[in-house]
């Protein structure tokens, strides 16, 4: 007897038996913040076959668990989770609640069942700049590549930091977009690897900031991805579902 798929969009916090096959959309470790060896946690964006998304955590003493487990890109039969509340300044999803990973709760690959709706959900850059969207949200952009600062640095808390902004054209507006980190060298090879003229630049799971007194949006470590002439058929067609 065949068990039965949970849609993503019925997941709530009244049991945690539910059984729900999904493609890994995005997934990061972040670190200890204070300097341990042991990661803080692992975060994934999971997606159904329906194009619904929800956000998923995993403990730290459970990283080591699961982390072999589970590739970005890949299809997963995932069940018996816990579900809480989806809370927090920087929500990669709008589902009420999020998935939260514990001792019992099972993975297994699924390799004959693709997922191929869009993972995108895109705001246009005139929303961001003059419609005041919700900054607790993480958000998708697209643009034309029309222009880069290369790498700057200035003064945190003492410490020299360092940054890249590039700014992004549509229909007519543009907006500055400002990373840090480890996406400053990033950027900063794709821009050095050939002409980006024109180069059309995707920025998923960005959060919405003021940057030198306008909109503008910046990278979150781990869960922003920053992508150079995507492949169209991935991109476009985006929609936003739940």
């Amino acid at each position: 007897m065949a068990i039965k798929v949970d849609d993503v969009s019925d997941v709530n916090n009244s049991k945690d038996t539910w059984n729900i096959v999904t493609k890994v959309v995005r997934l990061w470790v972040s670190p200890s913040f204070s300097g341990g060896k042991l990661p803080f946690s692992m975060e994934l964006v999971l997606m159904d076959s329906k194009g619904c998304q929800i956000h998923a955590s995993v403990r730290k003493t459970l990283v080591y668990r699961f982390h072999p487990l589970l590739t970005e890109g890949r299809v997963y039969q995932i069940s018996y989770f816990g579900v809480g509340d989806n809370l927090g300044d920087f929500r990669t999803t709008t589902h009420q609640f999020k998935i939260n990973f514990h001792i019992h709760t099972k993975v297994k690959e699924i390799g004959n069942c693709p997922i191929t709706k869009s993972p995108y959900s895109f705001i246009s850059l005139s929303e961001i700049m003059f419609n005041d969207p919700d900054p607790s949200y993480l958000m998708d952009i697209i643009g034309i590549l029309t222009g880069s600062s290369g790498e700057q640095e200035y003064e945190k808390d003492g410490k020299i930091q360092k940054r890249v902004t590039i700014e992004l054209f549509q229909d007519g507006v543009r907006l500055e977009c400002a990373f840090f980190g480890n996406y400053v060298g990033q950027i900063l090879g794709q821009l050095a690897a050939g002409d980006m003229t024109n180069a059309v630049v995707v920025v998923q799971y960005a959060k919405i900031k003021p940057f030198r007194g306008r909109p503008s949006v910046q990278n979150v470590y781990g869960a922003t991805k920053i992508l150079f002439n995507p492949d169209v058929q991935n991109v476009y067609g985006a929609t936003k579902i739940c």
